[in-house]
């Protein structure tokens, strides 16, 4: 992903999360030229480019997904925005310190974790939480147990 389409992307994601159906997403699509905008948000998740995110490009985005207030609103940009990435386990951890409150950082790991290139490392993200509820949780997850 180029940087020049991040702040482009971000604006996108954002009025996405407040788009009521897919017409109003294709109408936000038109508005800022982006071709296919319901087909952007397929159901394809995931890794699916490889390799992990560039660190400029990731930095640049946390920093936007920081300037949100509202952690349903910044779960909501994340996920749109890092929907087809690839991202290190160092990288998941870092978004999910964007989160105020373990829920919201439980639900950010869990979604994060199909993009994974280090998976073996993604316990790491368990230090995150202050409620070993949530640890439990997130380890049910990963190991379907």
């Amino acid at each position: 992903m180029k940087v020049t389409l991040l702040p482009t992307l971000l604006l996108f994601a954002c009025q996405f999360v407040a788009a009521q159906d897919a017409a109003d997403v294709a109408s936000i699509g038109t508005a800022l030229n982006i071709e296919n905008a319901p087909e952007f948000f397929s159901d394809d998740t995931g890794c699916q480019n490889g390799g992990p995110m560039a660190q400029k490009d990731f930095s640049d985005i946390v920093h936007s997904i920081k300037a949100i207030d509202d952690d349903v609103a910044r779960f909501n940009s994340a996920s749109i925005t890092f929907r087809t990435s690839c991202l290190t386990t160092a990288q998941i951890v870092e978004v999910c310190r964007t989160f105020k409150n373990d829920p919201s950082k439980l639900e950010f790991a869990k979604f994060a974790f199909s993009a994974c290139v280090d998976p073996a490392n993604y316990k790491n993200v368990s230090s995150l939480f202050s409620n070993p509820a949530h640890t439990k949780e997130l380890h049910w997850f990963i190991t379907g147990r």
